[in-house]
């Protein structure tokens, strides 16, 4: 008896850490994909803010970067295409979704020079 209950015991134990183990591979996997799309966005955001710079104003869309300072715009790792809006106030937001996320959208946003991931936004905060 007292085997059996090692062996039950050992059995859980190998589950929670082989849970755990496919837990933080999918947190890896999510950052790296991330930091993978905010690196792509840098270069619309960069763009976006040369755009301004030499016309004195944001661009309506993500079209008017091209071909002038894109030959064609980047997507997301998954082959999408960021989301782009302006504001009343003039600042500009560029967002993608996570794509191993239902409910992950990052946004960067222009007012504030930085970027949010939050759950369960799915461009629901786009004005």
């Amino acid at each position: 008896m007292r085997i059996k209950s090692i062996f039950l015991l050992s059995c859980c134990i190998f589950g929670l850490v082989v849970t755990a183990c496919k837990v933080t591979n999918g947190f890896d996997k999510r950052e790296k994909d991330i930091k993978a799309n905010q690196s792509r966005a840098k270069e619309i955001v960069q763009a976006i803010i040369s755009y301004e710079r030499d016309g004195g104003e944001l661009p309506k869309s993500l079209d008017d970067l091209v071909p002038t300072y894109f030959a064609e715009l980047p997507k997301t790792t998954s082959g999408q295409e960021f989301v782009y809006s302006l504001d009343d106030a003039n600042y500009f937001f560029l967002s993608f979704d996570v794509r191993h996320e239902e409910n992950l959208s990052c946004r960067y946003m222009s007012h504030l020079n930085g970027w949010d991931c939050s759950f369960g936004t799915k461009h629901q905060w786009l004005p």
